[in-house]
């Protein structure tokens, strides 16, 4: 594994996994170097990189030492993480995606929160964020829910990666991301944390940014991959195994995630629902809610926000009725309701703005 460096005094980790990150590195890495609070250490995992995010990692070591660089050979986020957390000597852990950022205060804010909490070794602090489009849209705060955290990751995954601060010891002890999945290994480790007697502690404030990416792996996976990595996570949630599945309660959330990876396929011009076709429909089918899930997934799949809506209703709506077969008598009342939310005005909670982001 090899030898773990002096933290100079710091209280957080930051691991920063990076596979041909290059086009957003810096950005990402710019955004740690503003931090209001400066008492982090950040690792570079450098995940066999074929672009400049070697080079541009290195930039940053060299001129400020709170950086360093890890490099292997991993294939997978989860695996990559966990490296970079195997090298931690701090008493706080965050994971920060190579393409994503912080806001100035999110180290001040998440750090204070979780040394006042009641009992620090347990608290999982969290805040909400925003999304940015490649045009550099900032989007409406997306604020995850306040209490029954659990309850609601049984259903979907509910934090942003970038988003979370957690005990180091808290981490160790549920052996961090799985590396048996290759996506929502995130959403399955915020089950585990809390399965284990984590505590949420929410932020008050808006504190990272998601970026929508086209080359996210979310938009170039196999939806069929997908699907089945959120069908696990959803079972291990459930303390079930597939064999034992078929609640209520599960089916209901694996129609409502499949029908969301169903949109990401169709908003990424890849159209698939064969990987869906085969779900149990279930009886109190909503059909608002539905026409929700599939809004979120298609603006995810095109790397927009949802308030654009009617845009993208003009742009798929071909390919949304073609897909929307697999739920038969369901789809004409699916269709009306995702075109009636296309000619209402989009009601935003949050305040729309464009930024500029240093390179």
């Amino acid at each position: 594994m090899g030898h773990k460096s002096s933290e100079f005094g710091a209280s957080i980790t930051i691991v920063i996994a990076a596979r041909n990150a290059a086009a957003t590195l810096a950005q990402t890495l710019d955004s740690v170097l503003r931090q209001t609070r400066t008492d982090w250490v950040a690792l570079i995992v450098d995940d066999s990189s074929t672009d400049e995010t070697c080079r541009i990692a290195a930039k940053y070591c060299a001129t400020d030492n709170r950086f360093r660089i890890l490099r292997i050979a991993a294939g997978s986020a989860a695996e990559a993480r966990n490296y970079g957390a195997s090298f931690a000597e701090t008493p706080w852990l965050a994971f920060l995606d190579a393409d994503d950022l912080y806001r100035e205060e999110f180290l001040a804010e998440m750090l204070g929160l979780a040394f006042e909490a009641k009992d620090p070794a347990r608290s999982v602090v969290y805040c909400s964020g925003q999304q940015m489009t490649p045009d550099g849209r900032i989007g409406v705060i997306d604020q995850p829910p306040q209490l029954e955290h659990l309850q609601h990751l049984r259903r979907a995954c509910i934090f942003y990666t970038c988003a979370l601060v957690m005990p180091r010891a808290l981490f160790a002890s549920v052996g961090g991301f799985s590396v048996s999945l290759k996506t929502a290994e995130d959403w399955d480790l915020w089950v585990r944390l809390f399965q284990a007697g984590g505590i949420p502690v929410a932020a008050e404030h808006p504190l990272v940014i998601y970026r929508l990416r086209p080359d996210s792996l979310v938009r170039t996976a196999r939806s069929e991959q997908l699907f089945r990595d959120s069908r696990e996570v959803i079972y291990r949630a459930h303390g079930v195994s597939s064999s034992a599945a078929g609640t209520r309660d599960i089916d209901r959330a694996l129609f409502h995630v499949g029908l969301w990876h169903l949109g990401v396929s169709i908003g990424a011009k890849k159209a698939d629902e064969d990987f869906v076709r085969d779900l149990p429909i279930p009886m109190d089918l909503d059909d608002g809610i539905v026409a929700a899930h599939l809004i979120s997934g298609i603006a995810s799949g095109a790397c927009v926000f949802e308030e654009d809506w009617p845009q993208l209703w003009s742009r798929f709506r071909g390919e949304i009725g073609s897909s929307l077969a697999i739920i038969g008598s369901h789809r004409d009342r699916v269709l009306y309701e995702l075109e009636n939310r296309a000619t209402v005005t989009p009601q935003r909670s949050g305040t729309f703005q464009t930024v500029a982001v240093s390179s």
